[in-house]
């Protein structure tokens, strides 16, 4: 059985800049995460150019999570 010294607890991203600094991902991932962080810290919604073609009013939450997915974490 493992001791509570062999856990470390990581701190997930939330923003571009930690997603850049953590451990948690490799380096495609860290520009995928970093890039969705700025996407949506840029999204205004009065602003439909910061939308990249999504209306959040009009689009289920399905339909965002399959955009985002293959937008800004799967490869092309």
């Amino acid at each position: 059985m493992k001791s509570n010294d062999d856990f470390q607890i990581y701190k997930v991203p939330a923003t571009d800049v930690e997603a850049l600094k953590s451990p948690l991902m490799g380096l495609f991932e860290k520009r995928r995460a970093r890039k969705f962080f700025i996407y949506v810290q840029d999204y205004e919604e009065n602003d439909p150019k910061s939308h990249e073609g999504l209306d959040l009013t009009k689009v289920t939450a399905r339909e965002v999570i399959s955009y985002v997915s293959h937008q800004y974490f799967s490869f092309h």
